[in-house]
C-alpha cells in the first residue's frame, strides 16, 4: 500500500490546485470568488477581462473574536480603480472608519467623504487625485465645524 501523505503535502497540493483554478478563471474572464474557510461564507468577488480587473469587486474581512468587520466595494476599468468606491469598518458594532467617493483612471476624482473612529469627517473634492475646491472637517455627532480650507 502507498504511504499516506502528511498534512503539509496535502495542504500544499490543495493550495496549488486552488491557485491553478483561480488562474484559469482569470484567463477565461470568469468571476473569482473566495470563501471563509471556517464559515463557508463568500468573502470576495472580482471579475477579470484580459487578465485585468474589470467591473465591481467586493471584499469582506471579519474577526469575530475582536468583533471587527470591514467591507470594501470598488469598481475597475482596464485594471485601474474607476467608478464608485466605499469602505466601511465596524469595531464592536460601532462605525470605526468610512470612506466613500469615486475613482477615475486610478485616481480619486469627484466628491469624497471620510469618517474616522473619533466621529470626525473630512469632506471635499478631488480632481485626478489632487484635493481641489472647498474642504471641511467636522464632528458628525455635534455637527460642529472644526476647520475649513480651499485648495
Amino acid at each position: 500500500s502507498a504511504p499516506v501523505p502528511h498534512d503539509g503535502i496535502v495542504v500544499r497540493n490543495a493550495r496549488l490546485a486552488v491557485k491553478n483554478e483561480l488562474e484559469k478563471k482569470r484567463l477565461l474572464n470568469q468571476p473569482i470568488a473566495r470563501f471563509d474557510p471556517k464559515s463557508g461564507k463568500q468573502i470576495y468577488e472580482a471579475n477579470y477581462t484580459d487578465d485585468r480587473k474589470e467591473g465591481k469587486q467586493w471584499k469582506i474581512s471579519e474577526d469575530t473574536t475582536e468583533r471587527w468587520v470591514n467591507k470594501t466595494v470598488s469598481h475597475y476599468k482596464n485594471g485601474e480603480l474607476d467608478g464608485p468606491y466605499e469602505y466601511t469598518a465596524h469595531l464592536h458594532g460601532k462605525l470605526y472608519a468610512y470612506k466613500s467617493g469615486s475613482y477615475k483612471n486610478g485616481y480619486k476624482h469627484g466628491s469624497w467623504k471620510e469618517i474616522d473612529r473619533d466621529d470626525i469627517a473630512v469632506q471635499g473634492e478631488y480632481t485626478e487625485g489632487r484635493e481641489t475646491g472647498h474642504w471641511i472637517r467636522y464632528d458628525i455627532i455635534s455637527g460642529e465645524i472644526l476647520n475649513e480650507w480651499d485648495r
